[in-house]
């Protein structure tokens, strides 16, 4: 079985969009560059881990007992999961870049 005209037409076409799309990769970079970064922030300087939204709010402070714990002190006062803690405060040993830029005079 012969391929057709449009079959051809239709590859030609894939192929000049896949290569316009390789080509266009450096607008990307450049923009991204140009975009803030949250510093990044070691573990050992963390005091206090705030989590919240509109209705709740999550307070995670150091233990205070000498073994690096972590605990919950609202809404509710327990331990925290130490592992849990880590793995947050890991996010931000590196810096974060922001996806957008936010418009200061707002």
């Amino acid at each position: 079985m012969k391929p057709s005209a449009r079959t051809w037409t239709l590859l030609g076409v894939a192929l000049l969009l896949l290569a316009l799309n390789v080509l266009d990769r450096g607008g990307v970079a450049s923009s991204v560059a140009a975009l803030p970064v949250l510093p990044a922030v070691s573990a050992a300087e963390v005091t206090r881990v705030e989590l919240s939204d509109a209705i709740r709010k999550i307070v995670l402070e150091p233990a205070g007992d000498g073994e690096g714990g972590w605990r919950l002190t609202a809404p509710v006062q327990a331990p925290a999961d130490a592992r849990m803690v880590e793995e947050l405060l890991d996010t931000f040993s590196s810096p974060v870049p922001m996806d957008v830029r936010v418009d200061s005079g707002n």
